[in-house]
């Protein structure tokens, strides 16, 4: 009798605890919500969440670089790709915010090394003569800047009908062609950059290449140096450790939509020489060995996406 007494006792404390403990965790809650987090995870799901619709980096960094879309509804998969003989797919961005992918700063290796040199590769098919757009670029909103740092802008940008130094005002941007642009971290358009004026036609396959060699950029097209005008490097290239690399848009997210597909993105720690350059684009219109994938791979990318996922 004894005994049951003290159980039932027991029993009596236990369960307003219980109570208690269910009450404090929405209190807490209620608290948090209150002072309106930009972001916040109770942890208390109950079911595996969807798996992330991931591109693979098969560059040197591994999982480290895997790039991420924002919106399956909004990129179109499976766009038969920009190799010829390969099955191999690629993607369309379709002008619109939710369209793009981003590989994230979780890492500091994913921005380039300051200084230079670097190369950034990519295939590209525009849909629409579009400007301000860029095919694959790690750099911040202008008047923001990378690395959070106000007006200073840092990384780099490979792009289609855009002259980032001569920045963002109406007709400033009459080129029709490619650039490629790697900032100083001084103002919005300072650093090195490489114009190639390339009446490019849409619904074609383009080879495109940036190649910075520490002082100067240069614009490949189709495996010539299609370089039209240079600005020389004024300092040296900063590194972006804040903002993401981007695809299908640039200067923060879902901002300058591209319209257009995209294949084959690499992205290296030296600069390619024209023989490589060209021997990545012969290779691929000519199936030469059969293997474009294992000719990028030769030359060591830091990043290289399929665009298949």
């Amino acid at each position: 009798m004894k005994t049951k007494s003290l159980k039932t006792f027991a029993l009596s404390l236990m369960i307003p605890l219980v109570v208690t403990a269910a009450k404090g965790q929405s209190v807490y809650s209620n608290a948090v919500m209150n002072l309106r987090p930009v972001a916040y995870w109770p942890l208390q799901e109950t079911t595996q969440p969807p798996s992330a619709d991931i591109e693979t980096n098969y560059g040197s960094l591994g999982p480290i670089a895997n790039g991420y879309y924002a919106s399956d509804a909004n990129t179109l998969k499976g766009l038969p790709g920009a190799i010829v003989g390969d099955s191999d797919t690629a993607v369309e961005f379709t002008n619109v915010s939710q369209s793009f992918m981003i590989v994230p700063t979780t890492d500091n290796r994913v921005s380039l090394p300051g200084g230079g040199p670097i190369t950034v590769e990519a295939w590209a098919l525009p849909t629409a003569n579009l400007q301000f757009v860029s095919l694959v670029s790690q750099t911040g909103p202008i008047g923001a800047g990378g690395n959070n740092a106000g007006p200073n802008s840092a990384g780099w940008s490979l792009n289609q009908n855009w002259l980032p130094y001569k920045g963002n005002g109406s007709g400033n941007n009459s080129l029709y062609g490619f650039s490629f642009h790697v900032f100083n971290g001084v103002g919005s358009t300072g650093g090195a950059e490489a114009d190639a004026v390339y009446p490019f036609i849409n619904g074609n396959w383009y080879h495109v290449v940036g190649v910075f060699d520490g002082t100067n950029c240069y614009v490949y097209v189709n495996g010539v140096n299609a370089t039209t005008y240079q600005v020389p490097m004024s300092g040296s290239f900063v590194r972006d450790t804040w903002d993401p690399i981007e695809f299908g848009c640039n200067r923060g997210l879902g901002n300058n939509a591209y319209h257009g597909g995209i294949d084959e993105v690499a992205v290296y720690t030296n600069a390619l020489t024209f023989n490589q350059i060209s021997n990545h684009y012969n290779t691929a219109e000519g199936n030469l060995s059969g293997n474009y994938f294992s000719t990028v791979q030769g030359d060591n990318p830091l990043m290289y996406w399929r665009m298949d996922a």
